[in-house]
């Protein structure tokens, strides 16, 4: 971990993708426990925490993808009906916006498999803590912060796009009208914001 632009990120960005596999496989025929499958959620959020090589496509060798495929893994954690996401809804969340701060522009829809995540996490019907309009507005404020602090930097250009695209897809996310009137506000404020 914490390699950035050499080939280890390619071993741990499919591993997490057969993981993910994994977890979807044992939705049906549930042969993992239930601290297992806490475990698991725990370390995958740890993973995307730690991930520093956010590359998508690699030229000349094909998707590292670190970012999509640990979002992948996040969302059939999430998905898995042993996940403790009662417990861990917001922990969950954090992690999404952590990705969306790191320091470069996702160009190879990041942002879509990011929003499984959250997809996943409105449809469990034990995440009833989470308050995604409290959690956007959130990643808003962090935006004004990184501007206030940095000013008009690489950084912060990177990070607003990363945010601006994600709120989009989110908005744009066929998941139905209620999603859509609640995002509609922080997305509004975000753009006036900065």
């Amino acid at each position: 971990m914490g390699e950035v632009c050499t080939d280890s990120v390619f071993k741990r960005s499919f591993s997490a993708l057969a993981a993910a596999a994994v977890l979807q496989k044992d939705q049906n025929d549930v042969r993992l426990d239930q601290d297992t499958v806490s475990r698991l959620l725990e370390r995958v959020c740890q993973y995307l925490e730690m991930e520093q090589d956010t590359r998508g496509y690699v030229e000349g060798k094909g998707w590292a993808h670190a970012i999509a495929h640990g979002a992948d893994l996040l969302a059939a954690a999430v998905r898995h009906q042993l996940s403790p996401v009662d417990g861990s809804g917001w922990r969950v969340l954090n992690v999404v916006g952590q990705t969306l701060f790191k320091g470069y522009a996702y160009s190879d829809d990041e942002d879509e498999r990011l929003i499984q995540v959250l997809i996943a996490l409105l449809h469990r019907k034990d995440s009833g803590e989470v308050n995604l309009g409290l959690w956007l507005q959130g990643i808003a404020h962090d935006l004004v912060r990184i501007h206030a602090d940095e000013g008009a930097t690489l950084y912060f250009f990177r990070s607003r796009t990363n945010v601006m695209n994600f709120f989009k897809t989110l908005y744009f996310y066929p998941a139905g009208e209620e999603y859509r009137k609640n995002l509609e506000g922080h997305i509004l404020m975000l753009q006036n914001m900065i």
